[in-house]
């Protein structure tokens, strides 16, 4: 899974898919026309106000006027900007598709795309409004976001966290003001993300902002009095969310079924370390095939997935903005074992992460999946291009990725790792159809996680949590989609250009993680 900066959904990239066409190829020595001025200065116009509203992001982004600011997620700032988006789609409407030139024309129709998709979320299903996620990890990604990449000096951040942590306790407040009646599965997360909140600020902040601080004791006693506050609202929004919990009916768990991979695990202590030791045989196997071009000989950071964003996922990838020209470390982050956790999660979560599949989500994580692709990001030919990103493009490269890799001998014939790639592969269907199910046909979280236990031979607490995602994350078919598009797509590029998968393959990384119809339109022009 790759946490990237803005995701066009699978609904919103087929919605600008089919609503406008773009204009032709054009030569080379074209000249831009009014339509191409007038869609430039929007896309400067877009992305200002995108980094207004989630300076979080904007920092991914390597973009730094918003260092300072955290997030207003009151519902006067959610209602202005659907306004916002509102007028952007409205002179996006009045730009004359058929002049502009063909770059532009594919990044206005990506923009169309995220325009349609955050109104989805925001107008139409109204997730500020039942989902207390957005808001629950929303201070931790704020915060270590300044922490962990050294894009200026530990002071400056430290100054621009004291200011993100004094608009914390807004945030809780205005999820307390604006989430009702929040369904029990993005609950049970959102206390996961508030209870980590709290310790992340409590442990690892604290112990940054004091190194940070270098003896300064005026600008230390505004961090910790800041961050005192934070993690007082962090405990209370916790707390309410318990309290809210104890009104949802629990339901009933789904059956445990043995899963015959996950006898091959690590222990708890050496989670992490059996990662680090594995990841570079893809990378190896990738240059010895000769499948991509590697563009760097930079390796992604593994460490655990931060407290404020663990219970979605097991693995994911955190990689720098394009934009990001100093701090660009990118982390591999795997969830490790929680120390509250029984004995039983414990082990269930331990087989999930087995040798044979961890090798398989080092393909997908880091070579050549999402790491490689976002090596790719700064080369991207245009701003859209290196801002936007389609779940079905990057997910589905990674999730292609696994199949490719194995076709082509990695893991020298092992069965293990044939086993563990058609599991992983299994997974991604089951969360086609629960996904689809969940929210077209009555389909409950126990009764998808009996899909995940019973015809994906997932254990039951991670069969219960790819469930629940699906609940939060509905179009999480896109990976599925994303690759079955993509292997259609290898196969008549090879054939039209007579080209090698190699060559396949490093046409479409560079182009940025645009939806894939979008990508074919390029590559077989």
């Amino acid at each position: 899974m790759l946490r990237i900066a803005v995701v066009l959904s699978v609904l919103g990239a087929c919605s600008g898919a089919g609503s406008s066409g773009a204009g032709p190829a054009s030569p080379a020595d074209r000249k831009p026309t009014a339509a191409d001025a007038s869609f430039t200065r929007l896309v400067d116009e877009f992305f200002e106000a995108d980094a207004r509203y989630s300076p979080t992001q904007a920092v991914g982004n390597g973009f730094h006027a918003h260092d300072a600011e955290i997030e207003d997620r009151s519902r006067a700032r959610i209602e202005q900007r659907i306004a916002e988006l509102h007028g952007l789609l409205d002179r996006l409407g009045q730009i004359d598709r058929a002049a502009l030139g063909f770059d532009n024309a594919i990044d206005a129709q990506a923009i169309e795309s995220q325009i349609r998709s955050e109104l989805l979320d925001s107008e139409t299903l109204k997730l500020w409004a039942t989902n207390p996620m957005g808001y629950a990890g929303l201070p931790g990604g704020a915060i270590d976001a300044l922490m962990k990449r050294d894009f200026a000096p530990r002071k400056d951040r430290l100054r621009s966290m004291v200011a993100r942590l004094r608009g914390v306790p807004a945030i809780f407040a205005a999820a307390r003001a604006n989430v009702a009646e929040p369904p029990k599965e993005f609950t049970d997360v959102a206390i996961l993300m508030a209870k980590g909140t709290s310790g992340f600020l409590a442990g690892p902040v604290a112990t940054w902002a004091r190194e940070s601080a270098a003896g300064d004791a005026a600008l230390l006693g505004e961090f910790e009095a800041a961050n005192t506050a934070a993690i007082a609202a962090s405990r209370s929004f916790a707390e309410w969310l318990v309290a809210t919990a104890r009104q949802i009916d629990a339901g009933k768990s789904a059956a445990q079924v043995m899963a015959t991979l996950g006898d091959q695990h690590p222990t708890a202590e050496d989670l992490l370390p059996s990662v680090r030791r594995s990841v570079e045989a893809a990378r190896q196997f990738v240059i010895s095939k000769d499948l991509v071009t590697i563009p760097s000989e930079v390796r992604p950071r593994i460490e655990e997935t931060p407290p404020y964003a663990r219970g979605t996922g097991f693995a994911s990838m955190d990689t720098p903005g394009p934009f990001e020209t100093r701090a660009t470390e990118a982390f591999y982050y795997v969830e490790p074992v929680e120390p509250d956790w029984d004995a039983k999660h414990k082990d269930e979560h331990l087989r999930l992460l087995n040798a044979p599949v961890v090798n398989l989500i080092n393909v997908h994580e880091a070579f050549p999946g999402h790491f490689v692709q976002f090596l790719y990001s700064p080369r991207y030919p245009t701003k859209t291009r290196k801002l936007l990103g389609a779940g079905s493009n990057a997910e589905g490269w990674a999730h292609y990725a696994e199949q490719m890799m194995v076709d082509q001998g990695f893991g020298g014939g092992d069965p293990k790792i044939r086993l563990a790639q058609l599991s992983e592969a299994l997974v991604r269907d089951c969360r086609y159809v629960v996904g689809i199910k969940l929210h077209t046909q009555g389909m409950t979280v126990a009764d998808g996680a009996k899909v995940f236990t019973e015809q994906c031979f997932q254990e039951s607490s991670s069969a219960y949590v790819e469930a629940r995602r699906g609940a939060f994350n509905p179009t999480y078919l896109y990976y599925t989609l994303g690759k079955l598009e993509i292997q259609v797509l290898a196969a008549d590029y090879m054939r039209d250009k007579h080209a090698t998968l190699k060559q396949f393959h490093d046409a479409f990384v560079a182009q940025g993680a645009l939806p894939i119809p979008l990508v074919r339109r390029i590559l077989l022009r």
